[in-house]
């Protein structure tokens, strides 16, 4: 494991732990296995993964678009929110300047009336002795880039998703081809079938037989132009493309895409380090130790200078100016232990973020290393598929060379060649779960962060 990666991953924690009562430990250590089950990094490391990882040029579109989804646009309005709210914070620790006037006019029986005016201006520098004002603004400021991490986050998910439906969406337009293509042949059969009846030459159950493996193969053919369209049209509105949008784009129905993303793959503490979400966690742990911090400053007393220029101006007296200096010294003496309360249910707060943390580090571990075994099983599977197609291709060829020499039927032929159109479909399946586990692993590792 990377020593400086780890540092990164554990400093936070380090630093959290001691502004916080109660002690949090450190993260779970990563698993050496991602570098044994993987191999080695093959592609130029990059954020962009999606533009060295596939040939795919609508994919790679796609993906690019999908940094700048609303999702991501909303998590850059809490971004700009918790900057201003940061910025608020810190300028508590700053002198404040006031100015007021006032005009005071009366009237007598006696007397003619008179008019007086004062203005006042006021310097107010506050003493934070006890850490509350820098602890409310560290806090503050953690929370900023918290959301920073945030923004990244959201661009990581909305690529993931993007990603889900494209390879979703490619998978069913291969499999419904497939099926579309099994349901001639059947549909083949059958008529074949019914001719021979005619003959004489078939039996009735021949028949019903044909037609049961024609029914079923029309059957699968609306659940795979259903999944196709539902993808495309999630597609469309994570795109904020109008329904059909993307239609002319996609062209004609083509395999899942080739991805390789496991190319990408570092060490364990490097691959963590970068995943925004727990650079996130790891801010706002560090928030929640500092908003303790401070709420035990509220405990101290609190102290404020304050200097007043103040000028009047009056019909009866000349006019004049006074300086001032106020020194205030506020203690809490009694409030029915209140802030002592919420110190401790800050420090509470502290405790169950260093608690989120450590799962999170754990979810990302079990994250990656599910992603790693998903490629690796995908992979056989795409291997095995590949074999199984290759073998009914040739028995389908096979059955045409023996129905040509006249030794078989033709309904041996088409029963053959519906077993390599299925046998087509399980290796779009499988080209599509391999595609799915290299989109997984991507953002398992945090790649897709940039705009």
């Amino acid at each position: 494991m990377n020593g400086r990666a780890s540092f990164i991953l554990v400093a936070p924690l380090l630093a959290s732990a001691c502004v916080t009562a109660p002690d949090i430990a450190p993260p779970p250590a990563p698993l050496a296995a991602w570098t044994e089950t993987a191999a080695q990094p093959t592609l130029a490391r990059t954020d962009a993964w999606w533009r060295v990882a596939s040939d795919d040029a609508l994919l790679r579109d796609v993906l690019d678009r999908a940094g700048v989804v609303e999702s991501v646009a909303a998590a850059r309005a809490r971004q700009a929110q918790a900057v201003q709210l940061a910025r608020a914070a810190r300028a508590g620790l700053l002198p404040s300047l006031g100015a007021s006037a006032s005009t005071t006019a009366s009237a007598e029986r006696s007397a003619r009336g008179s008019a007086q005016s004062t203005g006042t201006l006021g310097l107010t520098v506050p003493i934070d002795l006890s850490g509350a004002l820098r602890g409310r603004s560290g806090a503050a400021a953690a929370r900023a880039a918290a959301s920073a991490a945030e923004v990244a986050d959201a661009r990581v998910q909305a690529r993931r998703l993007a990603g889900e439906l494209y390879v979703t969406l490619r998978t069913a337009q291969a499999q419904r081809i497939a099926a579309e293509r099994a349901f001639a042949s059947a549909q083949d059969s059958l008529s074949l079938a019914e001719s021979r009846a005619a003959a004489g030459l078939e039996t009735g159950l021949g028949v019903a037989q044909a037609r049961s493996a024609r029914d079923a193969a029309r059957a699968r053919v609306p659940a795979f132009a259903q999944a196709e369209t539902a993808a495309r049209l999630g597609l469309e509105a994570l795109l904020a493309t109008p329904p059909g949008g993307l239609a002319a784009q996609l062209g004609p129905p083509t395999a899942p895409p080739v991805l390789r993303a496991a190319g990408l793959l570092q060490s364990p503490a490097a691959t963590l380090a970068e995943r925004p979400d727990l650079v996130a966690a790891a801010a706002r742990l560090s928030a929640a130790g500092l908003d303790a911090r401070a709420a035990r400053g509220d405990l101290w007393p609190t102290i404020d200078i304050q200097a007043l220029a103040t000028g009047f101006d009056s019909t009866r007296e000349p006019v004049g100016s006074t300086l001032s200096a106020v020194g205030s010294v506020t203690a809490p003496l009694f409030n029915f232990g209140r802030l002592n309360a919420l110190a401790k249910a800050a420090g509470a707060g502290a405790e169950a973020e260093g608690a989120l943390y450590r799962q999170a580090v754990r979810d990302a571990i079990a994250e990656v290393e599910t992603a790693v075994a998903r490629i690796a099983r995908a992979e056989e599977s795409v291997a095995a598929q590949t074999a199984a197609l290759a073998s009914a291709q040739d028995q389908a060829a096979l059955a045409r060379t023996r129905y040509t020499s006249g030794l078989i039927g033709f309904l041996d032929v088409l029963t053959a060649e519906r077993a390599a159109y299925d046998a087509e479909s399980a290796l779009a399946g499988a080209q599509g779960e391999l595609a799915l586990a290299n989109v997984a692993l991507a953002a398992a590792m945090g790649l897709g962060q940039a705009a």
